[in-house]
């Protein structure tokens, strides 16, 4: 079943805490209908629908790490030959699993989180787990860099309270936390 979000409303950003007037701390528009993330087992595999942009997503990397150990901190190619063996063995039921976008990515990204690592910066589908862990690394997404077809956009997700985007050069190596939708 999809999960469609309504037309023309963006995700909340979390922040509820106002530094200046007229930021999202004080607005906190943005889409909030309710229970955000539902988790789900499908061909004994846990997945979670987001139901503010219609993404499923795997639990958690950790899981995905145990079916092929490419999918972290590997090159673009390398990570390409995980998506396949997640797409064959038919996790969560479904084959068609991919690299999410830029703007896909940064959905799950918790911006208003101030707690420390591991579980900072990322949603939480059961408190305290987190459906990714958050570990300090590079994420691959499938944005390449316009006018440098050797590059992608990654985040960052350092291991002190920042988080940015890059970019790599796909021989690079990053960790893949693929979706689907």
């Amino acid at each position: 079943m999809p999960f469609i979000r309504p037309q023309n409303q963006l995700v909340k950003t979390g922040q509820t805490t106002s530094y200046v007037a007229g930021d999202d701390g004080e607005l906190e528009k943005g889409w909030s209908q309710g229970q955000r993330f539902i988790q789900k087992t499908r061909n004994g595999n846990i997945i979670v629908l987001d139901r503010a942009t219609g993404l499923t997503w795997p639990q958690s990397e950790l899981v995905l790490y145990t079916l092929d150990n490419r999918f972290q901190h590997n090159s673009y190619a390398n990570s390409l030959l995980a998506l396949a063996t997640l797409n064959a063995a038919n996790f969560g039921g479904y084959n068609d699993w991919r690299f999410p976008n830029i703007h896909e990515l940064l959905s799950i990204i918790n911006f208003s989180s101030t707690a420390s690592y591991p579980y900072k910066r990322c949603y939480s589908v059961f408190t305290p787990k987190c459906f990714m862990s958050c570990i300090p690394d590079y994420w691959w997404t499938s944005t390449a860099v316009p006018n440098a077809p050797t590059y992608q956009f990654v985040y960052v997700n350092a291991s002190n309270s920042t988080g940015f985007i890059t970019t790599l050069t796909r021989i690079s190596s990053a960790t893949l936390f693929p979706c689907r939708g």
